[in-house]
């Protein structure tokens, strides 16, 4: 629990005081997930699974890589 309150703290993610461990573990990765979809400008979709998420973001990030590395091969 005292690690859970210093990562909450220091990435400054809200807690419910009524949340069990498991609770608070799961909404700090949740958070995180959320923050990574909306810096890549990822939509997010809050009825998928955490994984199915996650699995989305690494999709579309590999895309993009892809394109990239395709756009610098063409310029070469």
């Amino acid at each position: 629990a005292k690690e859970c309150a210093y990562v909450e703290k220091s990435l400054n993610i809200e807690r419910q005081a009524t949340d069990t461990l498991p609770q608070r573990i799961h909404h700090i990765y949740s958070t995180l997930l959320t923050r990574d979809e909306a810096a890549w400008g990822v939509p997010s979709d809050e009825g998928a699974t955490h994984a199915g998420r996650q699995k989305a973001l690494v999709a579309e990030l590999g895309r993009r890589l892809g394109e990239g590395i395709s756009l610098d091969a063409a310029i070469a």
